[in-house]
């Protein structure tokens, strides 16, 4: 789990002293035999794995804060992504699955109880009339005024204690734990037992430093492995476990994702698969349309060949269409999940973007007589000397600046000149030879071309 400096992907790109070296990669850690936060499927071997690995699933969710993508003109979800086939101690992966994002009004309702649960809302003085019992546990019944922990002493213990309002030890005498302890006490082995018997519902959290983990010499994926967990992710600097704060965050844990002090419980989105398989690799094909291979030199004084993929999918290509969903003008959530997989998978993402374009598609007939019958495709790129490292611009990327140009200022244009850009057959060499000796038209727009990559350098991004 090596840094990501700026200068593997982007060679060319120039740094100022205030701008970080290293890109902040987010690695996507997937153990589909292991049981998540809340999951009580008592479906385990003897050694406390999950049977039948490629039905299981582990994803993350978000707010966007720009939600209208029909007027910010949002076109893709774009990422570079690491080759999850690299080999790896001399090992390679031989996992397959597939990665989803899901773009659309996606339910915050975590424990499935329509009811909205924050941390904030248990009682310090252990008044159980202010909550209300679920199946999952407890929940508070008076709405948040805002979301900030009780500032009383020893408070943080009995608020910070995950989203179904247990503590470890509660949650072995409660309903569906109780139950689901019973089921599994004859399937694991006993010290598998004893180590579920610590946190039944597996919420518990763990920083990514202690001492146990030093004196294990823990690896850097197994310290992360519990860091997303709500139980104890908020502790106090003064009950700190080690001579450290291990708080991973400082305010309370909510199912309100976006702090709209409401439960959004709907569930209708657009969905999009990106397939995780040694052959889906490939350029043009699922989504990739570009790919860089480098040779970083590791802290080992090795430089392995890296492999990585720029993947980049059209928001209105999607696989699925999920509830009552007909537009892009109100996306509030995103969210990605892996599933598939029959072992442990790592991905790497380099960025995570929602890209937004200067271009917008006119969908209508450019002319009713004359050129009936023509066809061809127009896409627009974002194309850069520091992020595109060619040396020149491919026939494609060339065509699609004239088309840009054309677009925007068709007087100049002859009817002649357009049948360039809707003959894509052709080589672009042999069309630009044979029809500059006909029309001054073609030599106009040629002219303004440097003027529209100006424009085209860079398209503007919204970080996800």
């Amino acid at each position: 789990m090596r840094d990501i400096y700026v200068s593997d992907l982007y060679p060319n790109k120039s740094l100022n002293y205030k701008d970080a070296a290293t890109l902040p990669v987010l690695n996507l850690a997937f153990y589909p035999n292991e049981r998540g936060p809340y999951n009580l499927d008592p479906s385990l071997d003897r050694d406390g794995h999950l049977v039948n690995p490629t039905q299981r699933w582990g994803g993350m969710m978000r707010r966007l804060e720009t939600s209208d993508f029909e007027a910010a003109n949002v076109a893709y979800i774009e990422f570079w992504m690491m080759d999850p086939f690299t080999e790896i101690e001399g090992k390679t992966p031989n996992y397959t699955g597939d990665l989803y994002f899901n773009l659309g009004e996606i339910s915050e309702d975590v424990l499935r109880d329509g009811r909205k649960f924050y941390e904030s809302g248990m009682p310090v003085d252990g008044d159980r009339s202010q909550l209300t019992q679920t199946a999952w546990g407890w929940v508070p019944n008076q709405n948040a005024v805002t979301y900030a922990f009780n500032t009383t002493s020893d408070s943080r213990r009995l608020q910070d204690i995950g989203f179904n309002g247990l503590t470890s030890e509660e949650e072995r005498s409660f309903g569906p734990y109780a139950k689901f302890l019973q089921e599994v006490r004859s399937r694991v082995r006993p010290e598998v037992y004893d180590s579920i018997l610590q946190s039944p519902s597996a919420d518990k959290y763990h920083f990514y430093r202690g001492t146990d983990f030093d004196e294990q010499r823990t690896s850097i994926l197994d310290r992360y492995k519990f860091i997303n967990n709500p139980n104890g992710n908020s502790v106090a600097a003064e009950a700190s476990p080690e001579r450290y704060s291990t708080a991973y965050k400082t305010t309370p844990d909510v199912e309100d994702i976006n702090q709209d002090y409401t439960l959004n419980e709907y569930e209708k989105f657009y969905q999009y698969r990106v397939q995780i398989r040694p052959e889906a690799m490939q350029v043009g094909q699922n989504y990739i349309v570009d790919s860089r291979t480098i040779n970083a030199k590791t802290r080992d004084g090795k430089t392995p060949e890296t492999k990585w993929y720029l993947f980049r999918i059209p928001i209105e290509q999607y696989e699925r269409r999920f509830g009552n969903i007909s537009d892009f003008s109100s996306i509030r959530f995103m969210r990605m999940f892996m599933t598939g997989f029959n072992q442990p998978a790592v991905l790497r993402l380099a960025t995570l973007n929602l890209v937004r374009g200067e271009w917008r598609d006119y969908e209508q007939p450019l002319y009713t007589t004359g050129l009936g019958g023509q066809s061809g495709q127009m896409v627009v790129s974002a194309v850069n000397f520091e992020e595109t490292t060619r040396k020149r611009l491919s026939t494609t990327c060339f065509l699609q600046a004239l088309v840009a140009v054309w677009n925007l200022d068709k007087n100049r244009c002859s009817k002649t000149t357009s049948r360039l850009f809707l003959s894509p057959s052709k080589t672009f060499r042999a069309e630009m030879h044979e029809r500059s000796t006909r029309t001054r038209n073609l030599t106009c727009v040629a002219t303004n071309i440097s003027n529209s990559l100006c424009t085209l350098t860079r398209s503007p991004v919204i970080r996800i």
